[in-house]
């Protein structure tokens, strides 16, 4: 092999190999984007799901000074990263980030529409067993998107939510059995 033709190899492999390392320093950019996107996230669903705790407790009427008007709960995070949840790959995660934020976004009307329809002896059922709702999506979220071991839900907010859920498990047995015991006119056919 001649001179032109090491000097021709030697520009190729360093060519080939400059796109190589480009392209792996590219790789390697997503992925930490990624990783950064899912920790923020996370950190985010446990606000959130703190957030929904501190109002559901604020606003059930066990508590001392029961408070239903709802603050706004913010999502900065998501807010800032909108554009950037592509870089989850998974449709179904990103459409479930969406929603809850989404939900998290009008919970204050949402709260008011179910605190105000319906008998208000059980409104109060309704907007906990919304806000448990929201509660464990956020927590599943917040499992889902860590890259390390989530940190261990306090009991005395696992128990809140325990007793908010057996109190709208009672409430819907009642409705269902005061249903069932409705007697149903059937009308009689008329005999030609």
């Amino acid at each position: 092999m001649n001179e032109l033709g090491v000097a021709i190899a030697a520009a190729a492999l360093t060519i080939a190999g400059t796109f190589l390392v480009e392209q792996w320093r590219r790789t390697a950019e997503r992925r930490a984007e990624r990783k950064n996107l899912r920790a923020a996230l996370a950190a985010e669903m446990t606000l959130i799901r703190r957030a929904l705790y501190e109002e559901a407790k604020r606003s059930h009427p066990d508590e001392p000074n029961p408070t239903p008007n709802q603050r706004r709960i913010p999502t900065p995070v998501f807010e800032a990263t909108a554009g950037d949840l592509g870089l989850l790959r998974s449709a179904s995660l990103i459409s479930r980030v969406v929603r809850l934020c989404g939900a998290v976004d009008s919970l204050p009307e949402t709260l008011a529409h179910v605190r105000s329809a319906g008998s208000s002896a059980t409104a109060h059922v309704r907007a906990g067993d919304l806000l448990l709702s929201l509660w464990r999506r956020a927590h599943e979220l917040e499992v889902e998107l860590a890259d390390r071991h989530v940190e261990e839900i306090a009991s005395n907010e696992n128990a809140f939510f325990l007793a908010i859920e057996n109190e709208a498990k009672k409430a819907l047995e009642a409705a269902e059995r005061a249903r069932a015991n409705e007697t149903v006119m059937i009308p009689k056919r008329r005999r030609e």
